[in-house]
């Protein structure tokens, strides 16, 4: 479960987390070891009074089309929303692709902000910019993100390359400073 999750049911914020993974079939996942990961079963489990939710949605490889496995984890996560009925005020995108993609989606479809945290190595989406289709996705994205929150000292200085000028990142460099003895100022 997410550390800002964790948090949140501490102060006793009510919350509910989408865990969704690229579907494969639960026979393949299960014998083929690099596919382990993506044998999901659909269930519904509480950790520290916060509901977590396991699903699946159909991941369409990259190469093909950038925007298809947005739209796909979006809408499972609008009909798990619509199905148990559940009500809330912010939607959190914790990773740039796919989630945040389909954060923005579903805030949207049920307006109310989302926030992004940026947790993944920038590079790939370095990547991505050079084609036309994943600016039309990612600027905006990022601009219309009512929080953006960046972990690590790396993706803080990386961020300026891909977020709208004038738009406020919220981060701390060193998010164990407090182990490691560093000292960094928050951003």
């Amino acid at each position: 479960m997410a550390f800002l999750d964790q948090a949140l049911a501490k102060i006793g914020v009510e919350g509910t987390t989408l865990v969704l993974k690229p579907w494969a079939p639960q026979s393949l996942a299960r014998r083929i070891g690099r596919w382990k990961h993506l044998a999901v079963r659909r269930r519904i489990e509480e950790h520290d009074g916060v509901n977590v939710v396991f699903s699946h949605y159909l991941h369409v490889p990259v190469r093909y089309r950038l925007d298809l496995c947005v739209y796909s984890m979006a809408h499972r996560a609008i009909r798990l929303v619509e199905k148990y009925g559940w009500k809330f005020d912010v939607v959190h995108g914790e990773c740039i692709f796919p989630a945040s993609l389909a954060a923005r989606i579903v805030a949207r479809r049920f307006k109310v902000p989302f926030i992004v945290t940026l947790r993944d190595d920038l590079s790939h989406l370095a990547h991505l910019y050079k084609h036309r289709p994943a600016k039309k996705l990612f600027e905006p994205m990022f601009a219309s993100a009512s929080a953006i929150f960046v972990i690590g000292p790396a993706l803080l200085r990386d961020t300026p390359k891909f977020v709208p000028l004038g738009r406020p990142c919220l981060g701390d460099p060193c998010p164990e400073r407090d182990r490691c003895g560093q000292n960094y100022r928050d951003a």
